[in-house]
């Protein structure tokens, strides 16, 4: 059946439902034929009315199927738009939905397997307790990317990495893989804050989430309340990126992330991840304990001769590399990041190896070496009180109650390589904080960077 429909041009939600009959033994297909390639979802709503797959338009892919968990009955394709359309984009919109009979299902071997969000996330293959490897901002075809789920896979591999995050927009990516895969998506309503939200084992309630809100500063205050709910871990994505920075307000309360390196490609990126350094040590000054990620925000694979997935790196200090233990790892902060850098790291407290993000009082020494030459700053309380250059160093210092102390490793372009997150004490919080207070302290615009 052809489903169209024509897109408004304004800052309220569209909706647009059509419905299918699907009867036993068949399953769904979806073609788009004509769309805008922007940030529209596409939810497949079952007949006892739970959404159970969602793509989006802005993909490079044009035909799916869905296979799993085919109820018959009367199904709803519900299209929803958030923000205006580009002018550049056509507005209507042209989709073929039909049912397939399941026999008939080798003959779609080409189209993309739709699934819904679910995975083992207890399921490991390395009961090892060490630091992992892996990349947490990642986008392939299934959205805007332009690596197909093989191509992230192959190329992730030979960077040594152990674990990925695949961060499509809007829609959790169903690899097929062993290697352990944190369940994860970007939200990304508009162009004006994109969040990355982890540990997801379902699909989040977008339905829900809009047509319960009048504007999407009112979604997004929804969803941060549904993650205090669901226990999921969310961040504050590329906040100060002059084409999609944070800046939209929220209150700070159900944040436990922020993007400190992002794409660290280019200078404007060091003045932009330099930006989001300042906000996170002024998120510690304030006693709210977020901790710093990071992630390549890779569409493809190579871009002007630079590898992009894995730089940056997140290492992350787990107990086996099952994905509820990395989660586990990253929501202690127990991670550092590294660009493209070969570092080793041991932290000592009483004579006792410490993990960055653990609370600790009194003497603490940090134990760091590279393969290359840097220029190192020890961090307390967001002012520098230690520098040193070179390749291998030991940094000492003390903690009391309401200290923070991180590391971070810098060349002489003032590029961020290495970025560990904070010993602490006793962080004392004070009046509740939205992100635009922190916005006023640093004094600058994000759309102005």
């Amino acid at each position: 059946m052809k489903a169209n429909g024509l897109f408004t041009d304004t800052n309220t939600f569209d909706f647009f439902d059509h419905k299918i009959v699907v009867e036993k033994g068949h399953f769904l297909t979806l073609e788009i034929l004509k769309a805008p390639f922007e940030h529209i979802t596409v939810n497949f709503i079952n007949p006892e009315g739970v959404c159970f797959f969602v793509t989006t338009l802005k993909t490079r892919l044009q035909n799916f199927k869905l296979c799993e968990n085919i109820t018959p009955g009367e199904w709803t394709i519900k299209l929803i738009r958030t923000c205006p359309v580009p002018s550049k984009y056509t507005k209507d919109y042209s989709l073929e939905i039909d049912q397939v009979s399941i026999e008939k299902l080798s003959e779609y071997k080409d189209y993309y397997s739709i699934r819904s969000a679910s995975t083992d996330i207890h399921k490991f293959t390395n009961s090892t307790q060490k630091y992992y490897s892996g990349d947490i901002h990642l986008h392939t075809n299934f959205s805007d990317g332009r690596m197909t789920e093989q191509d992230l896979l192959d190329i992730s591999r030979l960077r040594g990495l152990e674990f990925l995050a695949p961060t499509d927009h809007n829609v959790w990516t169903p690899f097929n893989t062993s290697m352990p895969l944190i369940p994860a998506y970007e939200y990304t309503p508009d162009d004006f804050g994109h969040f990355n939200i982890y540990g997801i084992s379902e699909d989040l309630p977008a339905i829900s989430l809009y047509e319960n809100s009048k504007n999407l500063t009112e979604a997004l205050q929804h969803l941060l309340k549904y993650r205090a709910k669901n226990d999921l871990l969310i961040s504050i994505n590329h906040p100060f990126c002059s084409m999609c920075p944070s800046a939209r307000n929220f209150n700070l309360k159900n944040i436990q992330l922020i993007e400190v390196i992002n794409s660290p490609s280019s200078e404007t990126e060091i003045t932009k991840n330099n930006y989001a350094l300042q906000a996170f040590d002024l998120l510690w000054s304030h006693g709210y304990k977020i901790f710093g990620v990071g992630g390549s925000d890779a569409h493809r694979t190579i871009v002007k001769g630079v590898v992009r997935p894995g730089n940056p790196t997140i290492h992350v200090f787990a107990d086996n590399n099952a994905p509820v233990a990395l989660l586990q790892g990253i929501k202690n902060g127990h991670t550092y990041l590294t660009s493209n850098v070969d570092f080793s790291l041991k932290i000592v407290h009483q004579n006792k190896e410490i993990q960055p993000g653990t609370e600790v009082l009194g003497d603490v020494q940090w134990h760091v070496s590279s393969d290359i030459s840097l220029h190192w700053n020890l961090i307390k309380n967001g002012s520098i009180i230690s520098s040193k250059e070179g390749m291998e160093f030991i940094f000492e210092t003390n903690l009391e109650k309401g200290d923070f102390v991180r590391l971070e490793g810098r060349t002489k372009q003032n590029e961020i390589k290495v970025f560990m997150n904070p010993i602490y004490n006793s962080l004392q919080k004070g009046k509740e904080l939205t992100w635009f207070n922190i916005l006023d302290q640093i004094g600058t615009n994000p759309r102005a960077i």
